[in-house]
């Protein structure tokens, strides 16, 4: 049985309990991370995260874990799993990491799937439209620069960039 099971009482102890234990599967996470054994420190999160699946701080680190073995699709397949707003803060949390660290690609990957979840997010929009201007991709930027106008058509600040945008392309064309 794991925690969620609607059988099993849940009080502050009991949620108490809980978060030390998940506290405890990280830690022991860690450590195997440490000696290069990350694929058993996934293996124990996964574990975690089945036992203990209310444990927030377990899913993130094991969505940690999947991308820092660039496994993608589990770490989709665990989001999948997860509510919404707890999910907007994972993706956000990786996205602006991959930002920081200038791995645009998977940034973009990120913040794609943020805009999936809401695509009124003008912050998510901006960041992504830097992370096509790293990867010098203006075609993209005008892509998404359009989209936010088909939603937004009063937002100057957007239109100026997709004006310049487009002279930019007719400028590389000519």
């Amino acid at each position: 049985r794991s925690f969620d099971d609607p059988t099993i009482y849940k009080d502050d102890a009991s949620m108490r309990i809980s978060r030390n234990y998940t506290r405890i599967f990280i830690e022991v996470a860690e450590a195997l991370k440490g000696k290069n054994k990350i694929n058993k420190a996934i293996s124990l999160m996964e574990k975690c995260v089945e036992y203990i699946p209310t444990a927030d701080n377990a899913v993130r680190y094991l969505a940690s874990l999947y991308m820092e073995t660039d496994q993608v699709q589990m770490w989709k397949d665990l989001l999948a799993d997860v509510n919404t707003r707890d999910k907007r803060q994972i993706i956000s949390i990786h996205a602006q990491t991959a930002f920081n660290k200038k791995d645009y690609v998977k940034a973009e990957l990120f913040f794609k799937e943020l805009l999936a979840i809401n695509p009124d997010d003008k912050q998510t929009v901006d960041l992504l439209i830097r992370t096509y201007a790293n990867l010098e991709q203006p075609q993209k930027i005008l892509e998404l620069a359009q989209q936010w106008l088909s939603i937004h058509p009063d937002d100057s600040r957007m239109r100026d960039a997709l004006e310049a945008i487009q002279e930019q392309l007719q400028n590389q064309g000519n």
